[in-house]
Formats: C-alpha cells, structure tokens, sequence
C-alpha cells in the first residue's frame, strides 16, 4: 500500500504544497475529495481541520477527534484546534468562567481570535499570561501556542509576539 501511486497520495501532497504557499483555497477542495473517498484517512482529516480551525471550528473539532492517531507529525495540530474550539465556547458562554480581574481581557481576547485579529489575541493572551497565568486551566498560553501552530513561523502575528509570549513566560 505504500509502495502503490495513488491518487489520494498525488492529492495529499499537492495540498500539502499549497498549504505551505498559502494556497487554503485550492488546498480545502483536495483535501475534501480524499475525505470523500477515504474518511478516516487521518492525514488528510488533520490538514483540513488546519484550514478549518478559525472558520469552522466545531466542523474542524470533529475532524481532528476522527483523526486520532494521525502520526505525532500531527499532535501540536490536533491541540491547537482542540484549544480553538475551546475558545469558541469561551466565547458563547463567558458566565462559566470563574471571577477573576483577567476575564475581560481573556474573553475579549478569545473573540479576537474569532475575528482573526491575531494582533489583538496574542496581546490580550500575553496579558493574561502576565496577570494570571493559569487562569481557565493555562488557556492563554495554550491559545499563543495554538496560533503560533496553525499561522506559521512567518506569520507578521507570530513574528511580532512570539518573543513577548516566551519573556512573559
């Protein structure tokens, strides 16, 4: 089975390569088709729920549980979407999360990375982490983790407060 071509292989790393350009639009399609054909291929479950993580959070949740043993390759993935869709609840229901002088700026935080305003994410998360940093079981640091892992080392985000999230740790 590895040794054969196939066309799910030729499909998967063409995504791959598009993803790495950039390309999520053309990557997206790829990806679908060889859910479509193979829904438990767990590479390819774990790539889209990438691609997924900020538009569709729970679609990409559900992917990523699907895609359990995807290769360790995988795993900083599979937290960073896990933390996303955690996020996400954050937002729908900030009444769960327990007082604290940090909760504004945390929640207000989680919804800009709804917004992709990453900007003002990894601030308000860097915040936190500065104030109360275990506040929500640690999720501040989880959440820069997380868009550090799924924007990329050459993100502008990730460049700029990359260094600030590792001093205020």
């Amino acid at each position: 089975e590895k040794a054969l071509p196939s066309e799910n292989k030729a499909r998967l790393a063409e995504a791959k390569v598009l993803i790495e350009a950039g390309d999520v639009d053309k990557a997206e399609p790829l990806l679908r088709t060889i859910l479509t054909a193979e829904p438990n291929h767990p590479e390819a479950g774990v790539l889209l729920a990438q691609l997924l993580a900020f538009s569709q959070p729970d679609e990409a949740l559900a992917l990523v549980e699907a895609a359990a043993f995807a290769g360790p390759q995988y795993l900083q993935i599979q937290e960073a979407v896990r933390t996303l869709a955690h996020l996400q609840s954050v937002t729908k229901a900030p009444e769960t999360l327990p007082d604290d002088p940090v909760k504004t700026a945390y929640v207000q935080a989680a919804e800009a990375v709804l917004r992709r305003n990453f900007d003002a994410a990894l601030e308000g998360f860097i915040d936190v982490i500065q104030r109360n940093r275990y506040y929500d079981d640690d999720t501040s640091r989880k959440a820069c983790i997380a868009l550090f892992v799924l924007l990329g080392d050459q993100h502008p985000s990730v460049r700029t407060y990359r260094r600030r999230f590792d001093m205020a740790l």
